[in-house]
């Protein structure tokens, strides 16, 4: 893996670096803790627009209160271990919603998508800390996929229509990464591919957005990180 010092961040934003930093040492702790970790991009917001006009329903205060039953929730009889970074946003056309990365120990959860037994239970507990919501809102939580880039210079947040072959319009839910060079061998190119740190279609290039100053909500603090275990 490239040295964190080499990561290439996504310059469309305005991306300090107190906050870059921020970003790369939660994962590099990730990394240290569990050797192979299971990385997923989750967002957290309300269905619709009618949130705006009601102000005193807080999505910031629901994912608050979210985090903070998630440390002591089980699964399978264990608590989970876990690192995240979280970043508070509000826009016009969403109102306020949450960006995250989450980090899970990938020897416990070795995949992540809808089906997932975790995802499941995050979501109800989701459903649960969201329940006053008015007119029928619905809050949801949304598992962010990524692609496999044709280039190691450009980044897919879609599949793109340039390209032909099945393996870039896989959506990937979730990114094995690792500092294990002999398991980094053994993925999948998806995978491999993410580790390319100093480069447009890796890994943090794709999270480096959390970063950034646009958007970020009129909160004390708007970007964060957790460590459970």
């Amino acid at each position: 893996m490239q040295s964190m010092q080499t990561q290439l961040t996504n310059r469309n934003y305005t991306l300090p670096q107190q906050r870059v930093t921020s970003l790369a040492n939660t994962l590099n702790h990730a990394l240290s803790a569990f050797n192979i970790v299971a990385a997923v991009r989750l967002d957290f917001a309300y269905s619709g627009r009618t949130v705006l006009d009601h102000p005193s329903i807080s999505i910031f205060n629901a994912f608050d209160t979210f985090m903070n039953r998630l440390r002591r929730m089980k699964v399978k009889g264990e608590i989970i271990n876990f690192f995240v970074s979280w970043k508070k946003e509000f826009s016009q056309a969403k109102g306020e919603h949450i960006h995250t990365v989450f980090y899970f120990n990938h020897s416990r959860f070795s995949s992540f998508d809808a089906t997932s037994h975790i995802f499941k239970k995050m979501n109800t507990l989701w459903q649960t800390c969201s329940m006053n919501l008015p007119l029928g809102q619905k809050a949801y939580i949304n598992i962010i996929p990524a692609y496999y880039c044709e280039n190691d210079d450009v980044f897919r947040a879609k599949p793109s229509n340039k390209v032909n072959g099945h393996q870039y319009k896989i959506k990937n839910y979730f990114t094995i990464l690792t500092k294990d060079k002999m398991a980094r061998e053994q993925l999948p190119e998806y995978h491999k591919q993410k580790h390319l740190f100093h480069k447009a279609c890796g890994f943090f290039h794709w999270i480096s957005y959390l970063a950034k100053t646009e958007q970020q909500a009129a909160v004390r603090k708007s970007l964060g990180s957790v460590r459970n275990g």
